[in-house]
């Protein structure tokens, strides 16, 4: 296996990239191209004049525009993995990609104009997501993806449209796992639950691995907001990683909420409310311990005594499997 490595100090103001490979007929191929520290790069052209056997593509640099050249029609025949480490400076409102081979896709640190992405790829397997809002996502595959990923930090409140695009998102993988990072010390803009239910055309899922939660310099308002509600009426997760508030150790939202909702149990009265749904929760603070059934006596973790609680939680639902 040979790579194909663009990397030098040199590079770094480096604005435009084109790759030209012909017919070498000496036998050998390359099958990783892998550009890094080239911070300045934003036009990255790749003409081939065959059916080069690139195998995997790594972009760890910000990449504004992406031509393929003579293989933009099959989509790189040969291509198996494709990540965009860094697409900050992506200018336009839309990433549209189709590819025959590609069976993994990453898309990183996307910015908020990036409201549209469409994939057209029959192998595509894995796709992760990161960036500073949740734009509309279009994926074509042959079946259903084995996994996405979705990692979001939020510096501007959300509204109902938000969760319902990810409840779109959800439906797309056997299974998910969400990381939301809330940089916002504002609270979210007024959801109403009722018509966020209405316009909810599926059950909660029930693919969500993992579902772990950060915020920044928030006491309370989210704490207070509908989005623990919003984000339990899309999914049922199967495991959540609490972490405290980056600013205010002692603040750590989820486990409020466990302590609000599951221990004192101050649910409202409609039958359609999360809790309701919800069978039994577990509790660990590390990965290596033994799950434990929440009860009181772990209450000086859920409510604001202890400062830096990083809390695993297991929760199993009435429409769980078992």
């Amino acid at each position: 296996m040979a790579t194909c490595l663009v990397n030098h100090p040199y590079l770094a103001r480096l604005y435009q990239l084109r790759l030209s490979f012909g017919n070498t007929n000496n036998g050998s191929s390359t099958t990783a191209l892998e550009i890094s520290d080239v911070p300045n790069l934003r036009v990255f052209s790749c003409d081939l004049h065959f059916a080069f056997k690139f195998h995997s593509i790594s972009l760890g640099s910000s990449v504004t525009q992406l031509m393929f050249g003579g293989v933009v029609k099959s989509g790189f025949p040969f291509l198996e993995s494709l990540t965009i480490d860094d697409m900050k400076s992506w200018m336009l409102k839309s990433f549209h990609y189709t590819s025959a081979s590609i069976k993994r896709l990453t898309l990183q640190l996307c910015p908020c104009r990036l409201m549209d992405i469409q994939v057209h790829a029959p192998k595509l397997i894995f796709f992760r997501f990161d960036g500073s809002a949740l734009p509309k996502l279009c994926i074509q595959v042959s079946s259903t993806l084995e996994q996405i990923n979705i990692s979001l930090r939020l510096h501007l409140a959300v509204d109902a449209y938000f969760f319902l695009k990810m409840r779109e998102a959800l439906a797309l993988s056997h299974e998910a796992e969400i990381r939301i990072t809330t940089f916002n010390s504002k609270p979210l803009l007024d959801i109403d639950m009722d018509e966020l239910r209405t316009r909810l055309l599926s059950p909660p899922a029930t693919n969500v691995q993992k579902l772990s939660f950060e915020t920044w310099k928030d006491e309370c308002l989210w704490e207070r907001s509908p989005f623990f509600d919003a984000i339990l009426e899309i999914c049922h997760p199967k495991l959540v990683f609490a972490q405290p508030d980056m600013q205010f150790s002692r603040s750590n939202h989820f486990c409020r909420l466990m302590l609000r909702e599951v221990l004192e149990k101050k649910t409202t009265t409609t039958p359609l409310y999360w809790p309701h749904y919800l069978k039994h929760v577990q509790i660990r603070e590390s990965p290596y311990q033994t799950w434990k059934t929440l009860t009181n006596s772990h209450r000086s973790f859920l409510d604001g005594s202890a400062s830096d609680v990083y809390m695993h939680f297991k929760l199993i639902w009435c429409n769980d499997h078992l």
